[in-house]
């Protein structure tokens, strides 16, 4: 690699370092920020919690790496430009498309770590972050219940406490489980506790009164019990079992699921699994675009501002299509699969095309060295 190839390659780096751990803290912390409830009120170890949080940030970070070096691709050239030495390389010789090689260097290895992550290191991530909620459902049932407001664990079962003590011991209790729309049952008790069994969580309410309702005859049925066990073990995964989602499955899980798996979570998994795959290749054509757009025409020494937003809003719109056609996909429209691919073939080939055909307009034809500062 010849002497200014590494010297913008240097220059790069650490831009895009920066702007990646600014952007993916952002992106962390206003996700966690969901989470920190579990320490405040709940009482969930301050270590368990930073360990759950941080395996949402394979996910954050695919998805920023491609932004971060459009923006530093952005800053950096734009900063030699204003400098003059990216003049004095073209006039000394260098090509555009010479000048571009850096930067294609550096969105290669962004695009193997990107691919990586999206893998292997964002789904095993997701499975990790899932198996740890439903661990803390099942160690901190009792206290993820909060007292004073209508908790639901799960559709249609709802879950009221007017008071729970230091000991654990639950006040005021009012559980109505709607989940089968035809045996709606409600229950109310003067205190319980949640109890881990061999079957499962178990809700036992003292001094508790079962109410049901025929839906033919509207006739309310009561009964009264000094003990009522609730089974509120689909809450947790006791079983060991669990049906992966789709940011939790590796590529082929993704393209070839099981046969229970139809209508359209196929379209959302097919969409996730194509996502993954031209998603990073962002890396390499978002830099790309904005180095076709920075080197093009004259160079103004009174700033290249029209350029920039030029390059931020055609980068915004590639980013915006790829998201609109995937969620295309999503929604069963199996064409815009190809449409993935082809806005990221036709970024590419279109910028190396530019590349190697454009110069610095008239700078270019008789470079103005009297006048490089």
């Amino acid at each position: 690699m010849k002497l200014y190839s590494r010297y913008i390659l240097k220059n790069l780096v650490l831009p895009t370092l920066l702007i990646a751990v600014s952007l993916v803290c952002v992106a962390w912390l206003a996700r966690s920020l969901r989470y920190i409830e579990i320490i405040v009120n709940q009482g969930f170890p301050l270590s368990d919690f930073l360990y759950f949080v941080t395996l949402l940030l394979p996910n954050l970070l695919a998805y920023v790496l491609p932004i971060a070096v459009f923006i530093a691709t952005i800053y950096v050239y734009n900063k030699l430009l204003y400098e003059s030495e990216l003049l004095v390389l073209h006039a000394s010789g260098v090509s555009n498309f010479a000048l571009a090689k850096p930067i294609f260097t550096f969105a290669i290895i962004l695009t193997a770590i990107s691919y990586f992550i999206a893998l292997y290191a964002q789904p095993l991530a997701a499975r990790e972050f899932r198996d740890m909620q439903f661990k803390m459902r099942d160690s901190y049932t009792n206290l993820l219940l909060r007292e004073g407001v209508f908790n639901n664990p799960a559709n249609g079962f709802t879950v009221y406490l007017k008071k729970r003590e230091p000991d654990g011991l639950l006040r005021g209790i009012l559980v109505h489980d709607n989940r089968d729309a035809d045996k709606t049952v409600t229950m109310m008790a003067q205190e319980g506790s949640i109890t881990s069994t061999d079957t499962g969580l178990k809700f036992f309410m003292k001094n508790a009164s079962r109410h049901t309702i025929d839906k033919k005859t509207g006739e309310v049925s009561i009964l009264y019990f000094d003990s009522y066990p609730a089974d509120i073990s689909f809450y947790t995964s006791s079983d060991g079992k669990r049906p992966l989602k789709k940011d939790e499955r590796y590529l082929a899980d993704l393209l070839y699921p099981e046969s229970e798996i139809v209508g359209k979570e196929i379209n959302k998994f097919n969409a996730e699994a194509h996502d993954r795959l031209t998603w990073p290749i962002l890396n390499i054509s978002l830099p790309l675009l904005a180095i076709v757009i920075l080197l093009s025409g004259d160079f103004n020494r009174r700033g290249q501002s029209r350029k920039i937003i030029f390059a931020v809003v055609l980068g915004l719109g590639a980013v915006l299509l790829a998201m609109g056609l995937k969620n295309m996909v999503a929604s069963g429209k199996e064409f815009a699969v190809y449409g993935l691919y082809l806005l990221q073939i036709g970024l590419i080939s279109s910028c190396f095309f530019m590349l190697l055909s454009n110069g610095f307009g008239k700078s270019a034809q008789k470079p103005p060295v009297g006048e490089i500062e």
